[in-house]
């Protein structure tokens, strides 16, 4: 039932790139390590994940693709500004 609601959702949306329900779950939890909003703990409760090690695949994901990015917010301070 869940993977009909996905399907039909990716549909909706117009996404024709390919990927399962699975895919959503690493991109959930990628991004919501990346963005901060969420700790590796409540990331693997709201995936379900009993164990962390699981939840751990996840987070050396985001590591990996932050490594080197800046945020656009670190912006340089205009001369003159301490």
């Amino acid at each position: 039932m869940a993977q009909k609601i996905y399907t039909m959702a990716k549909l909706r949306a117009g996404i024709r790139k390919q990927g399962g329900i699975n895919a959503l779950h690493h991109a959930f939890a990628t991004h919501a390590l990346e963005a901060h909003t969420a700790d590796l703990a409540t990331v693997q409760h709201q995936l379900g994940h009993q164990h962390i090690s699981t939840t751990m695949r996840y987070f050396h994901l985001s590591q990996e693709r932050i490594r080197g990015t800046h945020s656009p917010l670190d912006l340089p301070k205009p001369p003159g500004v301490d």
